[in-house]
C-alpha cells in the first residue's frame, strides 16, 4: 500500500480500515471501499498492460493467421497468469480465450470487410452476454 499510497495519513486510515474489514468491523469512513477498488482495478491494468507489452501480444495477434494459431501462443500465457495472480486470474482462461476468440473473428471480418460475418458476430456475441438482460418484460 505504501507504494501506491504517497499520503502518511491517507495510509495510516487505509490501513487502519482495512484492519477492521477483515476483522469484520464497521469502518470509519465507507470511501475505504472506492479508493480499494481503484487502487485493484489500477493494480489489475498495470498487470495487463505489462503482460501485453513483455509477451508482444498486440503483434503476435496481428501476426497470427488464425485463432488457433494464436491460441497456442496466448495459451500458456494465460495460464502463467492464473498461476501467478489466481484471484485475478484463477479459473478463466478459457473465459479468456473466448473473449480472444471473438476479437480474432471481428478483426477477420474486418480485414475481410465482410458485413454479413459482423452482423452475425454481434447477434451471437449479444446473445453470449445475454444483452439486454430482461429486454421482453
Amino acid at each position: 500500500m505504501n507504494r501506491i499510497i504517497n499520503d502518511s495519513e491517507v495510509l495510516e486510515i487505509v490501513q487502519k480500515d482495512l484492519k477492521k474489514i477483515l476483522a469484520g468491523e464497521q469502518v470509519e469512513d465507507t470511501r475505504i471501499s472506492s479508493l480499494l477498488n481503484v487502487i485493484t482495478q489500477t493494480t489489475i491494468d498495470n498487470i495487463i498492460d505489462k503482460t501485453l507489452e513483455t509477451n508482444n501480444i498486440v503483434d503476435l495477434f496481428i501476426e497470427s493467421k488464425n485463432f488457433n494459431k494464436f491460441k497456442n501462443k496466448i495459451l500458456p500465457i494465460l495460464i502463467n497468469l492464473e498461476k501467478k495472480y489466481p484471484l485475478i486470474f484463477g479459473n478463466r482462461t478459457s473465459k479468456n480465450l473466448l473473449n480472444w476468440q471473438y476479437t480474432f473473428a471481428f478483426h477477420d471480418a474486418f480485414i475481410t470487410q465482410s458485413e454479413e460475418k459482423i452482423e452475425k458476430l454481434i447477434d451471437r456475441f449479444i446473445e453470449l452476454i445475454a444483452f439486454p438482460y430482461n429486454y421482453e418484460s
